[in-house]
């Protein structure tokens, strides 16, 4: 029955029970036993097993002081309460209170309340135990659930964390702890950033160089041998891990005095730019100053490059060649070195060769390899006037339809992403039975070129497999490479592009040609494929005819020497000399005999004091 039902005299006699359950009973009835009363800890004449935790800001001579007063001043106050025991002193020296990464002394006072040996834990203030509020209020509450509970006493602000009102102040101070951490963190940022835009840079201890007087990098003639050896060695081939190796065996030593050598120590001697004069300061930048994770900076910071800074231990062009090397091999490469080849003649003049599984070569290296066999012609803007013949036909008003627009399989055409390029069957079977093909890129044109080579060639990738019937278009992986394209192109990493290409002939040889700067954009949205075109096609179908022609006969004019399959030249890139093998072996032997002439004295340097 509802209330709305009811009869008002039930509903009456309902509210009396209630008003009658709700007056109690006879208070003399209840034995009422008290709750304990929040008693201030020096008041508490409980036995108590105490620790104390202190944490000084660096691991400094000058920090030593402070950590021993801190010591002899709880020793003492412990001893002024008869029924405290000192448990242990725990401290952390040179750690951060922002992050308990590294606190280990903080950690095994942790572990020590859990097993029951503590029950009260003493530490000068909040900012001492934590700069992180998350750490401070958990640590707190989780010392507080133990069965037996452990209260923290933090002097300097006068809060026990097992009085009841101790969370909502620990809480408030934390977080002031936290902000002050973050503005100082803030202004060291800024102070270090200012340092670099005046040029003054940190110079940490480096294997190879000694500090002078007034802190800057000068050689240490005899380190420098050891680091010339590692770079000599890795431009002749020889592995991160056989470098290692052999400066193991000459009993070489790092700058922090050991002589076992491991690879990841190689690898970072070879990455330095110091070592050849420069400096590049920046590298890496800390986001969180809670976390204090250190994180390469990729353009998130500035970053500050001095090139000639201090003396170079190994030549500018050794250490360009060396990155190139390390950039190429993290892809399984390497034997070859690599080269930047470029046509210096005929109809592909200053396209650049590509092999797609080559890196370390930037969009500035293909434009200089480019320009490098370039005269004074302008390339950019052929000016190739069409004539009109008498009585023919005006086509100053037509436009050449965009063959984008004609969705047809039937068409010359790439599908690029950022991992692989696929030909089209239609593309393949135009240069007609090629298993391997050569592609070559002309940054200021932005066109991209296909010819048929052999499969010896360097650069030759296989774009087809033949299934007994015929050729089918294959994958070519391009993970070095393309990334490049797309920096050149501006395209947007998360998109493929689809270039529709043209055949053009000259005395039965054949190429095959598409223009970059005119791709169809596939994306995937909501599950499906779109094909979207560039905003400037709206208003036109394509270029104007003349326009048209005059693009196209450009570059593959008949009435030039083609001279289509000319071999590249290695291109006059800048700071990128690669070194001849014999004179590599002659270096590279001439300090190892140094060594092992070091070696033989220091043996029988041994031999003649154990005689005596």
């Amino acid at each position: 029955m509802s209330e709305v039902t009811r009869r008002p005299d039930d509903i009456q006699k309902k509210k009396e029970r209630i008003r009658k359950r709700y007056a109690g009973v006879d208070m003399d009835s209840i034995h009422v036993i008290p709750a304990r009363v929040d008693v201030d800890i020096f008041e508490d004449d409980g036995p108590k097993r105490v620790a104390v935790y202190a944490r000084v800001s660096t691991d400094s001579v000058n920090q030593t002081s402070s950590y021993e007063l801190q010591k002899n001043y709880y020793e003492d106050l412990v001893k002024r309460h008869p029924n405290w025991t000192l448990v242990n002193i725990y401290a952390d020296e040179g750690i951060s209170g922002t992050s308990l990464n590294h606190r280990e002394a903080f950690r095994q006072m942790i572990r020590d309340c859990e097993q029951g040996m503590i029950d009260l834990v003493i530490t000068k203030s909040v900012s001492r135990f934590a700069r992180n509020v998350e750490d401070c209020i958990h640590y707190s509450r989780r010392l507080k659930s133990l069965k037996v509970q452990v209260g923290i006493l933090f002097e300097t602000e006068g809060i026990y964390t097992l009085k009841n009102n101790s969370e909502m102040q620990l809480a408030f101070l934390a977080t002031l702890a936290q902000e002050e951490s973050h503005t100082k963190s803030e202004s060291m940022n800024r102070s270090i950033e200012m340092r670099f835009e005046r040029g003054i840079f940190l110079t940490p201890v480096l294997l190879g160089y000694d500090h002078d007087e007034d802190g800057e990098l000068i050689v240490n003639r005899e380190e420098a041998y050891t680091v010339r050896l590692i770079f000599l060695m890795y431009l002749y081939g020889y592995s991160c891990t056989e470098i290692a190796e052999r400066l193991t065996e000459y009993k070489r030593v790092t700058k922090l005095g050991n002589d076992v050598w491991s690879t990841g120590s190689v690898y970072g001697i070879l990455r330095n730019e110091r070592y050849c004069g420069d400096i590049l300061a920046h590298k890496t930048y800390t986001p969180d100053y809670l976390t204090h994770k250190s994180v390469k900076n990729v353009f998130n910071r500035p970053q500050y490059h001095v090139e000639n800074h201090h003396e170079a231990i190994v030549s500018r062009e050794d250490y360009v060649v060396v990155q190139k090397l390390m950039d190429q091999r993290k892809y399984g490469f390497r034997k070859a070195l690599p080269e930047l080849k470029v046509i210096d003649k005929g109809v592909l003049k200053g396209f650049v060769q590509i092999n797609p599984n080559w890196v370390g070569f930037s969009e500035a290296d293909y434009l200089d390899a480019c320009h490098s066999v370039l005269e004074d012609v302008d390339y950019l803007n052929p000016c190739i006037k069409i004539k009109e013949e008498k009585g023919a036909f005006d086509y100053r008003s037509y436009q050449v339809t965009r063959s984008q627009f004609a969705p047809t399989t039937r068409k010359i055409s790439v599908a690029i992403s950022k991992e692989c390029i696929k030909f089209s069957s239609y593309a393949v079977n135009e240069l007609k039975d090629v298993l391997y093909v050569e592609v070559l890129y002309h940054p200021l044109y932005q066109l991209l070129v296909v010819r048929k080579t052999e499969k010896h060639n360097r650069h030759a990738v296989k774009w087809a497999e033949f299934t007994g019937e015929k050729y089918r278009p294959r994958h070519i992986r391009g993970y070095a490479f393309l990334p490049i394209l797309y920096s050149l192109c501006d395209w947007n990493e998360e998109y493929k592009y689809t270039l529709t290409g043209y055949a053009k002939e000259k005395d039965g040889e054949k190429v095959l040609m598409f223009y970059v700067d005119e791709p169809e954009i596939r994306r995937s949205e909501d599950g499906y494929r779109k094909t979207v075109y560039p905003l400037k096609w709206k208003d036109r179908f394509g270029d104007e005819y003349h326009e048209h022609v005059a693009k196209t006969i450009s570059i593959f004019s008949r009435d030039k020497e083609w001279d289509l399959y000319r071999p590249g030249v290695i291109a006059n890139v800048p700071d990128f000399t690669i070194r001849n093998e014999a004179e590599l072996q002659r270096e590279i032997a001439e300090i190892e005999a140094y060594f092992e002439n070091q070696i033989k004295e220091w043996n029988d340097g041994r031999q003649e004091s154990e005689a005596d």
